[in-house]
């Protein structure tokens, strides 16, 4: 018998808390990416977002650490499947724009599509229920449509972009920080 999927909150003095990057990898495979185009004209400014395929296929992998010091009260939770962890998030109740912000999720590549994704955010909506938040915000790249794919089918919309975010050259590099937000 498979074991069952676990949720547990992690603590930063936790051994695995250094170990998770290794065993949870930020990585994907994208065979689209989402072209920004920017428009303006004397009645205003706007964007489009439009899907394009990605030829050759976007292959993207970086470092990440739970609890970095630029975030302030992170909560983390780790999904495991018995032993071995899965998956993770984390994330920070702003008290001033009364929205949680998910800083990371992570779900290990052999392990999507068997909704432990899904079960992190499920987390994460409690935990913003509990804050009597408006709202879950979170980031990701223009590049990641799998991951733009998931998030719309559990509901998040956009709300926003930076074309500037990681270089001067976000739009031409096809990588435009995009926000997506799920109202409460």
């Amino acid at each position: 018998m498979e074991p069952k999927l676990s949720i547990r909150m992690l603590s930063t003095e936790e051994p695995l808390a250094g170990q998770l990057p290794e065993v949870i990898r930020f990585a994907y495979r994208s065979e689209f990416f989402f072209e920004v185009d920017a428009r303006t004209s004397a009645a205003g400014f706007g964007w489009n977002l439009i899907r394009r395929v990605a030829n050759p296929p976007i292959v993207k992998e970086h470092k990440w650490m739970p609890f970095e010091d630029h975030v302030d009260s992170p909560r983390g939770y780790v999904a495991s499947f018995g032993n071995e962890p899965v998956g993770y998030v984390e994330f920070t109740y702003e008290e001033w724009s009364r929205l949680v912000r998910i800083w990371h999720l992570y779900v290990h590549e052999g392990h999507r599509g068997q909704g432990v994704g899904r079960v992190l955010i499920d987390t994460v909506k409690t935990a913003a229920k509990h804050f009597k938040a408006r709202g879950i915000i979170l980031e990701t790249q223009s590049c990641n449509a799998p991951a733009i794919a998931f998030y719309q089918r559990l509901g998040f919309t956009f709300w926003g972009l930076n074309t500037g975010a990681y270089s001067n050259q976000d739009i031409k590099n096809h990588d435009v920080f995009l926000w997506l937000g799920l109202a409460l």
